[in-house]
Parts: C-alpha cells; structure tokens; sequence
C-alpha cells in the first residue's frame, strides 16, 4: 500500500489535473506525510485507521471513507475471477477508481456567468426566493486578476450552499447599466468587488477575497433558514435591490452610458483638444493676414 500512496496516487491526482486542465493555484496537490504526532489541522476522531487520505480545501478537511488498507480483503470475490497474478493489478484499478470519483465529486466548480442583460436581470430578480443565495464576484482581469477565484467559488459552494457567479468587466452597456442601476451602492470604476445576493438585497462587499475568509463572512451574512420561514438580514450589513428597469429606460440609459465611455478616452479628448488648438491657429493666422491685407486699410 505504501507504493499507492508514495506513487499511485500522486499520479491519479495529476491525471485529475490534466483532465480539468488546471493550472497554477488550480491545481490539486499531492502530500505524503508520516503521522508521528497529533496535526492541529485534523481530527483524529474522523479517521478509522491509517493509512488515510484526507482533502483540504479552504483549511477544511473532508476524510475519506473508504479503507484502503484492508480494501484487498473486501475486493477479493471481485477479483476472483482473474488469475492471482493480475489481482494486485485488479486492486489497484478498485483503488483508483474509489479515491478518483471520491476527488471529482468533491472538486465541483458551477459557476454562472450571465452573457448578456437579460440573463443578468432575471438572475438579480431571483434572489427574491429565500432557497437562491448568490456570491457575485464582478473583477477586471486585466487590471487586478484574482488567480484563486475558483477555489473561492468551489469554498463557497461547498461550504455555505451559496452559488458562485462571475461577471467579466468592462461590462457591455446594457449589463453595466442593468447591475449600477438595480444596485446602486457598487462603484463600476472599482477594479474588483465582491458581495451576496440574497432577498432581494445585496450585501456589504467583502474585503477579504481568501477562500476561508470568504466562507467565514457567508456565515456571518446569512441567517440559518428553516423550512417555513425565511429569516430578516442584518439592516446594517444588507441594501435593498432596486426594481427592474424599463425597456425604455434601458435603451436611454445604454446609449447615454457609452457616449460617457466615449467622451472619457483619451483618444477622444486627444482628438478634441488637437482639433481646439487646430482652430485657434487657424483663427490666429486669418486675423495677422487680415491685419497686414488691403483690408486692414
């Protein structure tokens, strides 16, 4: 067993990453340690017996349930079948397949990400149902890329039920429009802001953007539901989300939000300011050849 974990495994973990195509802190790691003593960050209560394989997300441990060590025994009527010599091949591949779907069904990642301003709309209007929870995480890649997002996606949902969903700044007028204008608190010139949808309302943002940190302000934010009700938030941590706009509203609202765009480039102000100086030259060398022309006389 010990040739399982010190090179099976590693590589069933490696296999994962390549399905999913992870990488850089997307990746699954791989970490062998020898249980000399006590880990402050494991229970022990939750492991029947050692070897054990436990997955850490967001300082979280989630124990697997399987027994590796005496899986031969459990395994032997399913590997009867095959001649002795491929039996420990048989047990391997039992292993493998055991502590890879126990991975894959841990590592879910569901995110939203609404594509245009309709989609964006019904979705804020959804959280009017006390079952929708909402982590909304608006973020310009460009300018402040936050490289761990999908580990807080999958923290969350995991960990608090909530859904993660992601919009992709600059957004298109109409979306930018439908979001400043139904929550009117958030800055669209803000690099990256992230907050709850929840009953209609929207939360105060979070500052903090690390998985457990995330996870831990979820709990604070959201009341524990029952089944009959659905709790009142925290007035001083919550905001009303304004009602839907008008198709007309929309139209003008779109169009006067790319003219600003528009008047903002530099580009633009470039343009209009060599086109100003252009003019006053202009004007400037008509008055000096008036000035020194017959029709100064």
């Amino acid at each position: 067993m010990n040739e399982i974990f010190n090179f099976q495994i590693p590589q069933w973990v490696r296999d994962i990453n390549e399905d999913r195509e992870y990488h850089g802190t997307e990746i699954i790691g791989y970490h062998y340690y020898t249980y000399k003593k006590p880990l402050p960050f494991l229970n022990e209560s939750q492991i029947e017996q050692f070897p054990a394989l436990v997955y850490f997300i967001a300082q979280t441990p989630t124990y697997f349930s399987g027994n590796i060590t005496s899986r031969e025994g459990q395994s032997c009527k399913q590997a009867q079948k095959y001649e002795p010599v491929a039996s420990e091949a048989v047990l391997k591949l039992l292993v493998q397949q055991s502590v890879s779907m126990w991975i894959v069904a841990l590592d879910q990642l569901k995110v939203e990400m609404p594509q245009n301003d309709t989609s964006l709309d019904q979705l804020i209007s959804s959280s009017s149902n006390c079952s929708e929870k909402f982590l909304m995480f608006i973020n310009d890649e460009r300018r402040c890329p936050l490289q761990y997002w999908n580990n807080v996606a999958r923290t969350a949902h995991m960990y608090t039920g909530v859904q993660p969903v992601f919009l992709s700044a600059p957004l298109p007028a109409a979306m930018s429009v439908v979001l400043y204008k139904r929550l009117p608190l958030l800055d669209e010139s803000t690099c990256r802001q992230m907050f709850l949808l929840h009953q209609l309302s929207y939360s105060i943002l979070f500052q903090d953007y690390t998985p457990h940190a995330v996870w831990e302000l979820i709990d604070i934010l959201l009341p524990n539901a029952t089944e009959d009700e659905c709790p009142p938030l925290h007035d001083t941590m919550w905001n009303s989300i304004d009602s839907p706009l008008t198709e007309l509203q929309l139209i003008y609202l779109s169009g006067e939000h790319d003219l600003v765009k528009l008047e903002n480039k530099q580009s633009y102000v470039l343009v209009g300011l060599t086109g100003g100086i252009a003019v006053i030259a202009l004007a400037v060398s008509i008055f000096w050849g008036l000035n020194g022309s017959a029709f100064a006389n």
